[in-house]
């Protein structure tokens, strides 16, 4: 398969125009607010029209899996940081049950997706606006639910223990996951920020969070029918770097990109992934900032990539799924 020629003279700079903000710690109002709908909706209208995406952008704080976990977050600006952890093992996630789809919080994102996507604009002669549904990678969950110091020790004493640990964090996810593909979304923007190669290392990252990542993505695929992840660039260049994925050009339809070109830009980066989901043979992209794309036209053609998950045989040579 035709790799990216680039791949490895790469820079982990992050370029995200993230505009989400991170949730503060959650009290009673705050959870009741965001439970109600008609809030919720509300608050993705205005982020819709105020970041000019075209699209809506689910869930509207980060992380929002650790808060359903029972983390309390503090907002600092762009970022969060957990104000008291929930765990002091993994083995804790072994011994309960976790249920997403059961928490309100997330309950009510998937009720918004169903709602925006029930909604008829015919009479305004405009279509439903797209949702992309932000998901966190098992380790960044997990590491807003006990110190992440903590997980590299068990990384030298009980590897087995926290891929278990993560794994349960994966199932639970993929329910939620699920959820919201059958209400409508159609694009997924998975991100790992607490877990990439240049944060944890390339022996921690191939073992621990990219085995999870991959596991998440395994089971997703099944479901992804018309509709794509979208792996965000700093982990989807650990995946590709650590030899878990592998990456090639993606060309778009040409009836896709005539208009565009007729117009004097490029490609509108948000209807290149709609493209994309419709492919029945690609279910994962990425290589770049899904929240940088939206905010501009995609006029870099060639960069555009369709992502293989590797099939790790011992008995034969890695190769991509099919």
């Amino acid at each position: 398969m035709q790799q990216i020629a680039d791949i490895k003279n790469v820079t982990w700079q992050c370029p995200s125009l993230e505009r989400r903000q991170a949730m503060r710690i959650p009290d009673q109002e705050m959870i009741s607010g965001f439970a109600d709908l008609r809030t919720v909706k509300g608050l993705m209208e205005e982020a819709a029209g105020r970041h000019a995406m075209g699209c809506y952008v689910l869930p509207v704080w980060q992380n929002l899996e650790s808060i359903a976990l029972g983390t309390r977050i503090l907002g600092t600006g762009k970022y969060f940081t957990p104000a008291e952890y929930c765990l002091h093992s993994p083995r804790q996630l072994l011994d309960i049950s976790l249920d997403l789809t059961a928490d309100p919080l997330m309950q009510t994102v998937v009720n918004t997706i169903a709602e925006v996507m029930s909604v008829d604009y015919s009479e305004k002669g405009t279509h439903t606006l797209p949702v992309i549904l932000e998901v966190e990678a098992p380790f960044t969950i997990l590491s807003a639910l006990m110190n992440p110091v903590d997980l590299y020790q068990y990384f030298e004493e009980e590897p087995e223990l926290l891929t278990a640990a993560l794994h349960r964090i994966t199932d639970a996810q993929v329910d939620y996951i699920k959820a919201c593909l059958k209400a409508g979304c159609r694009i997924i923007s998975l991100a790992d920020p607490a877990g990439t190669m240049d944060l944890v290392g390339g022996d921690y990252y191939k073992t621990i969070c990219g085995e999870a990542e991959v596991y998440l993505m395994r089971k997703c695929q099944p479901f992804l029918d018309r509709a794509i992840v979208h792996i965000c660039m700093k982990m989807s260049r650990s995946l590709v770097l650590s030899g878990l994925a592998s990456a090639k050009p993606y060309l778009p339809d040409p009836a896709l990109v005539k208009p565009y070109l007729s117009a004097g830009h490029g490609v509108d980066y948000l209807d290149l992934l709609l493209e994309m989901a419709s492919d029945p043979g690609i279910h994962f992209t990425g290589m770049t900032c899904i929240h940088a794309g939206l905010s501009r036209n995609f006029d870099e053609i060639g960069k555009a990539v369709s992502i293989d998950l590797m099939n790790h045989n011992k008995n034969q040579e890695d190769q991509p799924d099919d």
